[in-house]
């Protein structure tokens, strides 16, 4: 019951009428009623719609004694407590009022709907007003006659979302439970699928749209919403928890330990997984003078012999983080991966996130990367550069913030790695998607005797001595979380020596004439730079934070970019599978070949060698190029033997 003499008291004291009046609304916080009056509180809670109703008819009659317009106040809630989890919602908290926390995985257009219908009866002459929630009037309210028309609708806006329970407050292997929501007034329009936000809001138990079905279906009418932050940023620490990670920071082997913390039970792969950590730590978020947003998300991809731990090092990665998502690419799709609009027969059209809209401010962790389909792919390109997913379907144009890390892997489409093929034939990935990523690892389960010993050692070791680790996972969270607060600043140092190593391999690819490196690549350089001055605390990017992101990077670039026969390192190797002076020879045999077919019909073998050693290629070289020009059907052998032929495919 709602003491009304208790209410006047709290208006009179708490609330400012005429700033109220002027905003044309008033935001209640449940926690200062509550100071103020507990049984007041508590009658808000269990009867919002009597409360609220209470309070604007009182909010009236002050409005008409301060001379004011009477006119209807938008009325927010805040503070609800103790906050539920979507799961436990039931029919016990019907029309009452609560708070819970959720993720925005959907969003429909704005939809008009009829609030009241107004009726004039041609028997009394008088009109009257009925709820639309139920069937439409059939007889008037006061005479009974039938005799009666529509003559007016109240109208107003709705929106509706769907929100899912957190991504860390899920059960493993459960689905995350979900429930509907409608939005009115401001609220419409005010959030976006993928943020996350804490709901204040009265829940109505409403018909199933099954008219056959005698199941009530949830619907939480929105009364505040407070939008939140749930990543590494977000964690609190203390100030034990503060010397902790500083004294853990100036262990001289800080970032080796920590890299075996995180993967304790993977033996090996040092740098794949330091590489891992300066990924988790990030690089500074900054934007150019013109506004424009620069990455700061370090990508990383595995790629290698299935069975050698990837899965393992995504999976471990996933829990570590306190937002992130694992997908398989064998199961998700494109909407499961980025956004998309879906027809829903309660509202329509609506706008769906993905795991990399929801997991934004996390990391997304794709195993199989290589069995998702082109359609998929594609749609990663602008994930991974600017960081947003762009939408523009059924009529509805968005563009979600998807700030999200990814970490993939990939295997070989034909069961094994091999370091004398080409890495584009082996990985069924597009060139423009590879060169994405700051850095790629081939991964190879080779034959190694001593190597062999020691991994076998240490699986064995790991099944002998189970148990916890020195630091639990929260104090891992808590190390990066405070690493990626700091923005450090690169020094000239710093500076001179990633400037240095980019113009002098640009230098050495150039001599052999090939492209070594490229700008993204130089970006890609200050991101880990800036990663491993933050994993050490550090207010500046140093000499020695340069110096371990070009290591990193020459890994990648001696066991991707370099030619295995020819040691030449080029880009193109990414994209062509060959060198830029390879891919020159190449054009340069077909321009010999396409010569001598227009000239004689044919072209010799004999020929084509004596041409092509004129240009410097040798015998064993040129072998390889025809055989490649044959695999890529440009031509073919029109006539064999030592004294043969070559013809062009299309003439």
């Amino acid at each position: 019951m709602i003491n009304s003499n208790v209410l006047d008291f709290y208006i009179n004291r708490r609330l400012n009428l005429i700033e109220i009046h002027s905003k044309g609304e008033v935001e209640l916080d449940y926690g200062d009623i509550l100071s103020f009056d507990p049984g007041l509180a508590d009658a808000l809670q269990s009867d919002p719609d009597g409360f609220l109703q209470l309070l604007r008819s009182r909010l009236y009659e002050r409005f008409i004694n301060l001379n004011l317009e009477a006119k209807d106040i938008d009325i927010k809630l805040t503070g609800i407590t103790p906050h539920v989890m979507i799961k436990d919602i039931g029919s016990k908290h019907e029309k009452k009022a609560i708070s819970f926390y959720g993720l925005v995985v959907r969003r429909s257009e704005i939809e008009p709907v009829v609030e009241m219908n107004k009726y004039h009866c041609m028997s009394c002459n008088r009109e009257f007003i009925v709820s639309s929630q139920g069937k439409p009037a059939s007889k008037c309210v006061f005479c009974n006659s039938k005799k009666i028309e529509l003559v007016d609708s109240i109208k107003r806006d709705v929106q509706y979302l769907d929100v899912q329970e957190l991504i860390e407050r899920t059960e493993p292997g459960v689905p995350a439970p979900k429930v509907k929501c409608i939005l009115t007034g401001s609220f419409i329009n005010t959030l976006l699928p993928g943020e996350i936000v804490e709901l204040t809001g009265i829940l109505r138990l409403v018909q199933s749209q099954n008219k056959r079905s005698t199941n009530l279906s949830k619907l939480i009418e929105i009364r505040g919403i407070k939008k939140m932050q749930i990543d590494f940023n977000s964690i609190t620490l203390t100030d034990r928890d503060r010397d902790e990670i500083i004294r853990f920071s100036k262990r001289p082997d800080a970032l080796e330990r920590f890299a075996n913390l995180v993967f304790p039970d993977i033996y090996g792969y040092d740098n794949i997984k330091k590489a891992i950590i300066l990924q988790l730590v990030g690089a500074n978020k900054k934007r150019t003078r013109a506004g424009t947003r620069l990455r700061s998300n370090i990508h990383i991809l595995l790629i290698g012999d299935p069975g050698i731990a990837k899965s393992r090092m995504l999976q471990q990665v996933s829990r570590i983080s306190p937002k992130a998502i694992y997908v398989s690419g064998k199961s998700a799709s494109g909407v499961g991966l980025t956004a998309t609009v879906e027809k829903d027969d309660y509202v329509g059209w609506t706008l769906k996130a993905g795991a990399v809209v929801l997991a934004s401010g996390g990391i997304v962790a794709i195993d199989e990367f290589d069995k998702l389909d082109d359609d998929e792919k594609s749609a990663l390109h602008e994930v991974m550069e600017s960081g947003t997913v762009s939408i523009a379907k059924a009529g509805i144009v968005a563009t979600l913030i998807a700030d999200t890390t990814i970490l993939a892997a990939a295997n070989p489409k034909y069961g094994r790695f091999s370091i004398r093929k080409r890495i584009i034939d082996q990985f069924n990935i597009p060139p423009s998607l590879l060169s994405r990523f700051d850095l790629i690892f081939p991964i190879i389960d080779d034959v190694d005797v001593a190597k062999d010993e020691r991994l076998a050692e240490a699986i064995l070791n790991l099944h002998r001595n189970t148990g916890s680790t020195e630091y639990d996972p929260s104090f891992l969270r808590k190390y990066i979380s405070y690493a990626r607060k700091l923005n450090p600043k690169l020094t000239e140092e710093a500076s001179t020596a990633i400037k240095n190593y980019y113009v002098e391999m640009r230098k050495t690819g150039a001599s052999s004439g090939n492209v070594a490196i490229t700008p993204r690549y130089l970006e890609g350089l200050v991101r880990l730079a800036e990663a491993h001055a933050k994993f050490r605390l550090s207010d500046v990017v140093e000499l020695e934070d340069a110096n371990q992101a070009i290591s990193l990077m020459k890994e990648m670039i001696n066991s991707v970019l370099k030619d295995p026969e020819t040691g030449e390192v080029s880009v193109d190797i990414l994209s062509t599978g060959m060198t830029s002076s390879r891919k020159s020879k190449m054009d340069a045999v077909l321009g010999i070949i396409q010569e001598l077919v227009g000239r004689e019909g044919h072209a010799s073998k004999k020929k084509i060698r004596e041409m092509a050693k004129e240009m410097n290629i040798e015998e064993r070289e040129l072998e390889e190029i025809i055989r490649n020009l044959i695999n890529n059907g440009d031509i073919y052998e029109s006539r064999g033997g030592e004294d043969g032929s070559y013809s062009l495919t299309n003439i």
